[in-house]
């Protein structure tokens, strides 16, 4: 048998004051898995959120399909570039800063 979930009373007068609630509990829950994500799983969530969104606004410009994809997939390599360019930099920067001979770290 399955592990029995506590059970707490939800204090609402009305039906829209219960939707309110449930949706206030939803989002305490939602917080709660994000805040328990690893850095990369935070990413990919939020990657994925906006090319969803990205995909959206084009289709509504009326991009075909196919050409929607290439332009997807190009807008994902530029980003992992960036990326890419980004922690090289910082690495750089690290290493200058941990550079004993470096007098102005």
């Amino acid at each position: 048998m399955g592990a029995v979930r506590s059970y707490e009373k939800i204090a609402a007068t009305s039906a829209e004051e219960h939707a309110e609630q449930a949706k206030a509990r939803d989002a305490d829950r939602q917080r709660g898995k994000y805040a328990a994500m690893s850095p990369d799983q935070r990413r990919a969530k939020s990657d994925g959120i906006a090319d969803k969104a990205w995909l959206t606004r084009h289709r509504n410009n009326g991009m075909a399909e196919g050409e929607l994809m290439a332009a997807l997939a190009v807008r994902v390599q530029e980003r992992d570039v960036k990326r890419a360019e980004k922690a090289r930099a910082q690495a750089e920067e690290q290493a200058l800063r941990d550079d004993p001979r470096n007098i102005f770290g």
